[in-house]
């Protein structure tokens, strides 16, 4: 459990939201994959994005702050970080972070629900839900799979005779026994 000692500690928890908000916005506009292998101004970058040249600015800019972007003569590039796990395609690919910016809306409304008792989803029309639930699966996907790695180290198959397989689409099933 975590521990406040003064009033710098909870205002720090308070503003926390800034920097998730942040990661979340550039992960969401794709911009890690449009800077994968590139040195690219942030107004090519917002051209790539269709964002406000000055807002991609701003926001790359606090990327860099972060330790998410670099910088070097008005050209930014991905770090190391950010390359390896926020860029589509790559194999260790965090996409389950669209999930989580999925449920920021959900928290966000957080003291509304508290106040009227009702959830944020019943407020979603079809299309959200329809996001919603793919950013789900695609987040336990990306969670079984780490997990997966662990486990199956863990996991002696050498007696088994027949498979037990998931997948995405499809939900989990059991094809016998070991």
């Amino acid at each position: 459990m975590k521990e406040f000692n003064s009033p710098e500690d909870i205002r720090g928890l308070a503003n926390s939201f800034r920097e998730s908000r942040v990661l979340l916005t550039a992960f969401e506009l794709k911009i890690f994959t449009v800077l994968d292998k590139h040195m690219m101004t942030s107004s090519e970058v917002s051209g790539k994005i269709n964002a406000d040249p000055r807002a991609a600015d701003r926001l790359m800019n606090a990327l860099c702050a972060m330790g998410l972007l670099k910088k070097v003569k008005g050209k930014f590039y991905n770090a190391d970080i950010s390359s390896k796990f926020l860029v589509e395609g790559k194999p260790e690919f965090m996409g389950n972070l669209y999930h989580t910016s999925h449920l920021w809306n959900t928290w966000t409304s957080l003291t509304d629900s508290v106040i009227k008792g009702s959830s944020f989803a019943g407020d979603q029309n079809k299309t959200e839900k329809e996001e919603w639930v793919e950013a789900f699966i695609s987040a336990m996907h990306y969670r079984g799979v780490q997990q997966g790695k662990i486990l199956s180290s863990m996991i002696n198959f050498f007696r088994c005779k027949k498979d037990a397989g998931c997948g995405r689409r499809f939900g989990c099933f059991f094809h016998g026994n070991c």
